[in-house]
């Protein structure tokens, strides 16, 4: 099945809406303050942070810990693993409404025992893998490139079939290398990649690609150089998230969708990562990677 078409798939909806009441300033109640939030380190590390909100109205307590971590309660913990500062905010509702706080904190140590965690571990090889750990493709499953409305979990419109080859498109040589130490990530693109035809204007030079024994182009392939960036994974209300950054506002994983840069995590182990994106045509693309051995790129 043809991928441009589902690239130009538009869903038209009409609705009206009520714009729900938002509080005036006067309605939010008393802000929290630096007094009302304390915080102490932990006995074993000093990179492990004890948070508490001692605001006497609030009956939520919501902190963006400033490492990835979002997260609700009165009390919480912060852990930091590399040095730095980082800006924790706080925010707390009321029954009138709600007020944010924002303060840092000073990490003086990097404490790489803290990374020894199974995501991790999964993602990087952790900190026995000094050069990172490379990821590609996984060529040899079914629906290892998929597609789906915005809310699904699985690609349950379209998922790319072993007999659909598209060796030399450039999805297959692009090699993803994520590394603990640092957070780096490098895309090696060996000189081009696999474009969404409705955002390769994002790519000069970009061209019709056909798969083999095929008369209809099945979108395009772009010219484009390796680059190297950064990673991050979040946990949200909704799941994990892997974030990565680079070459301007470019940097993704798989089929270029113009993505958000962001990765729902569905799947991660030693040898098998499931992630997914929403485009900015507002589809979900589905993707599924497996580790690459033995070569250095």
């Amino acid at each position: 099945m043809n991928l441009r078409f589902f690239s130009y798939l538009v869903l038209l909806f009409g609705a009206i809406a009520c714009s729900p009441h938002q509080p005036s300033k006067e309605d939010l109640g008393t802000p929290p303050t630096a007094e009302q939030v304390t915080y102490t380190t932990n006995a074993e590390s000093e990179n492990i942070y004890h948070f508490e909100s001692t605001h006497p109205d609030a009956f939520i307590s919501i902190w963006n810990l400033g490492n990835g971590v979002n997260i609700q309660g009165n009390t919480v913990e912060g852990i930091y693993p590399l040095k730095g500062d980082y800006e924790v905010a706080l925010t707390i509702v009321t029954a009138s409404g709600e007020a944010t706080t924002t303060f840092k904190i000073d990490v003086n140590e990097d404490d790489y025992s803290l990374l020894d965690r199974e995501d991790y571990n999964n993602l990087t090889g952790g900190i026995a893998y000094e050069d990172g750990k490379q990821w590609i493709i996984d060529q040899s499953v079914a629906g290892h490139l998929g597609l789906g409305p915005a809310d699904a979990d699985s690609p349950i419109w379209w998922g790319i079939s072993l007999d659909d080859d598209r060796t030399g498109c450039g999805l297959y040589s692009d090699v993803y290398t994520f590394n603990i130490y640092g957070f780096e990530y490098h895309h090696h693109t060996d000189g081009r990649v696999y474009v969404n035809a409705g955002f390769s204007s994002d790519f000069p030079g970009a061209e019709d690609f056909y798969p083999e024994g095929s008369t209809d182009p099945a979108e395009m392939f772009a010219p484009y150089d390796s680059y190297d960036g950064g990673w991050r994974i979040e946990d949200r209300p909704d799941g994990k998230y892997l974030i990565v950054n680079g070459a301007g506002d470019k940097a993704w994983i798989g089929f270029y969708v113009r993505a958000n840069q962001e990765y729902k995590v569905h799947s991660l182990t030693d040898d098998r990562m499931e992630i997914s994106s929403i485009a900015a045509d507002g589809n979900r693309w589905f993707h599924i990677l497996r580790p690459l051995e033995g070569t250095d790129q």
